[in-house]
């Protein structure tokens, strides 16, 4: 089943809420929430250690709430938490407790667990009725997750060793509590405790304003698909789309067909619901190798899909890392091609433990460009292989250009289908002198025999991304590893809805 992610429409407040001074300025009673949050003067937990910090954090995660003082005490507490949070800025310890030094991997596993589990908490928040009594249970709830978000960030904090991306952490909780913040005092009002100022309308809109603030939830909504054994399949959308601003996640894998058009249903379904915008999100694209009339009689599909598209109703697409970036200039819509370049330089740097003395290998010529852009990041060397074939997905020859004696040569490229390529140019590295050979993949189709020849070509590990579903073969394959792009793809959802520049997505993993 195939589920589209959308976010409230009703009030544009899902991150950075004190930024958006301009769009604030509609909502005259949000706008003075958000001035409100500078946090409270008369707490000062600059001197306050680590461990302390921690402490306070767990005593806050047992607060409970009820009437009659109960909303009051929650945004005291949630201020409190603001503050703990603004204290670790500009903050470094030296040492750390050993119970805190899980990896940075484990970490960030277990900041995007808390993160769904904050989501559905603030949902379950949203959704309760108007009683002051259920919300503030609800209330209970969703803090306490909020609080165990805060420790894995702070915690996080303690293991990252760049500064930038330590100050990126505290400002992305800071927003995430600011926004909490809001939900809390949207709860109240929509209780009918505090406030009648009818330019938010939270006596009737309560959960779709709370769902608004509540970053970084997006609400999910499922379509039902039925009759694939039929002629004429039918697909029906979980819940109103209307004036929503919809994004539907589907990548081009498994049954290519079937999944193509289950999209492209989907997309239409969803613009003639009355959604005021529909973005495709792509990981990987259908039919991007026949991206040009390379014989006669050829077809150019890709072309032809980015047709389907823009008719089905798509106004917007997301993909990432296209076999030929000019498949972009095939839409008349936006195209967002996102790179998995910064989360492969991520992934050599942390695992790889001799990368400086590595050397980026291209399988062929027409990945020269790729790898001399990581090779340039890395400031390592670069090498090619320029092969021949005899026909589709069958190499003739190779010939290897660079020198790779005595160094670990990373094979780097953005698909690999049978795998017969890469597996060639591994044992020609290893005959040329490489200690060790890595491939880094963005698409890891591994069709027909690829499996097979994987496990029998001298590979240390073979690292894709997960914009394709990899459980099933690394079952069969110990070799391969997995990049998670989930969080570059998120990121970039929020930055569209929001209607912020996705550049830094080109250059930065996001945390």
């Amino acid at each position: 089943m195939t589920q589209a992610m959308q976010e409230p429409a009703s009030l544009p407040l899902a991150v950075g809420i004190q930024k958006q001074a301009g769009e604030l300025s509609r909502y005259p009673v949000l706008k003075g929430w958000a001035e409100d949050l500078s946090g409270p003067d008369d707490m000062d937990f600059s001197n306050l250690a680590f461990d302390a910090q921690i402490a306070r954090i767990s005593a806050l995660k047992q607060s409970t709430y009820a009437m009659p003082d109960g909303f009051l005490a929650a945004q005291n507490d949630a201020n409190e938490l603001l503050c703990l949070v603004r204290a670790t800025k500009g903050k470094r310890e030296e040492s750390r407790p050993e119970a805190y030094d899980l990896t940075l991997s484990q970490y960030k596993q277990l900041l995007s667990i808390e993160s769904r589990q904050l989501g559905s908490a603030c949902r379950k928040m949203a959704m309760a009725e108007k009683s002051p009594e259920e919300m503030l249970l609800a209330m209970t709830s969703s803090f306490q997750v909020l609080c165990c978000l805060t420790e894995a960030c702070m915690r996080l904090v303690k293991v990252v060793s760049s500064e930038t991306q330590r100050q990126e952490i505290v400002v992305k909780i800071d927003e995430v509590v600011i926004n909490y913040i809001c939900l809390l005092k949207a709860a109240e009002a929509a209780t009918g405790k505090t406030t009648e100022d009818p330019s938010v309308g939270l006596s009737t809109r309560h959960s779709t304003t709370m769902a608004a603030l509540s970053w970084p939830v997006f609400r999910h909504t499922c379509f039902r698909i039925n009759g694939w054994h039929l002629s004429s399949p039918s697909v029906e959308i979980g819940e109103s789309v209307r004036g929503e601003d919809v994004y539907i996640i589907q990548s081009g894998c498994g049954e290519i067909n079937d999944n193509l058009m289950e999209l492209l249903i989907m997309i239409n379904a969803c613009k003639i619901a009355s959604s005021s915008r529909v973005t495709a999100v792509i990981p990987c694209f259908p039919y991007a190798r026949q991206d040009k009339k390379d014989r006669s009689r050829a077809p150019i599909s890709a072309k032809l899909v980015a047709n389907m598209l823009s008719v089905a109703g798509a106004d917007h697409i997301i993909t990432m890392d296209l076999h030929a970036s000019q498949i972009q200039g095939f839409f008349d819509i936006p195209v967002d091609n996102l790179y998995a370049e910064p989360a492969v330089l991520q992934w050599i740097r942390e695992n790889i433990t001799d990368w400086k003395n590595c050397i980026i290998v291209s399988p062929d010529a027409g990945g020269a460009k790729r790898v001399t852009s990581i090779a340039d990041r890395l400031n390592v060397e670069f090498a090619l292989i320029h092969k021949e074939r005899k026909k589709a997905n069958e190499v003739d020859r190779m010939v290897l250009v660079g020198d790779v004696k005595n160094r670990v040569a990373i094979l780097v490229d953005d698909m690999a289908d049978t795998c017969g390529t890469i597996c060639h140019a591994a044992d020609k590295l290893i005959s040329a002198g490489a200690t060790k050979v890595y491939a880094i993949l963005t698409h890891g189709i591994f069709s027909g025999p690829a499996i097979s020849r994987i496990n029998s070509a001298s590979f240390e590990a073979v690292v894709v991304t997960n914009t394709i579903p990899q459980e099933d073969k690394m079952i069969h394959c110990s070799k391969i590893q997995v990049i998670d792009i989930s969080m570059i793809l998120a990121e970039a959802i929020r930055r569209t809805h929001n209607g912020e520049s996705v550049s830094y997505l080109f250059s930065h993993v996001p945390l």
